[in-house]
């Protein structure tokens, strides 16, 4: 386990359902955390723009990605979109990472929308 203690963290997909929970737990660890802790919002940053990528990493500790376009509607009408912020975004935040200094750890969550949901009573 990673002690999180002065550690900065970065969050993609702050602002989504997950994001906003990751951050508000975070949060309330602060005291524990110190006042050190970083979490900034991927939002006007690209995943699909490597030199966005490199930017958002440069001096991070840890990279919780949980950015996506998540919208299964959307993903229908949108299809190239979908595949280049999902796969080559990820692909661009992990290539960052792999050439940053600084990062010592990477937690990547995907989706539920990705798989077939066949009632299992253990995870994907």
């Amino acid at each position: 386990m990673i002690d999180l203690k002065n550690k900065k963290i970065l969050i993609t997909g702050g602002d989504g359902f997950i994001g906003k929970k990751v951050i508000d737990n975070l949060a309330k660890k602060r005291n524990v955390l110190t006042q050190r802790i970083f979490v900034p919002i991927f939002g006007s940053h690209d995943l699909k723009k490597m030199e966005d990528c490199q930017k958002a990493v440069k001096d991070q500790d840890i990279v919780i990605h949980l950015a996506a376009q998540s919208l299964v509607r959307h993903s229908y009408e949108n299809p190239v979109n979908t595949f280049e912020t999902n796969i080559m975004g990820t692909i661009n935040v992990f290539e960052a990472c792999r050439n940053s200094f600084f990062v010592m750890s990477i937690l990547n969550i995907t989706s539920d929308k990705c798989y077939e949901n066949k009632e299992w009573v253990w995870g994907y």
